[in-house]
């Protein structure tokens, strides 16, 4: 989620990331940085996806049962 928001405001000193994190999630945040955070969600989960299975033509690992 922070990927995202390289553009958005940075973590200042002694501030609560938790409360960050709401601030700039929040609907004013997306309308401000010109996002739709739904979208990017959506587009996160397909990447993931795709990098979370094997690579193409890839075979089983064989292990000794010695």
């Amino acid at each position: 989620m922070l990927r995202h928001h390289s553009c958005s405001p940075k973590v200042n000193d002694n501030y609560n990331p938790a409360t960050w994190m709401l601030e700039v999630n929040s609907a004013s945040m997306e309308s401000e940085l010109g996002l739709d955070f739904a979208e990017l969600h959506k587009e996160s989960l397909c990447t993931w996806r795709h990098l979370s299975g094997p690579p193409p033509r890839s075979r089983d690992q064989q292990f000794s049962t010695e």
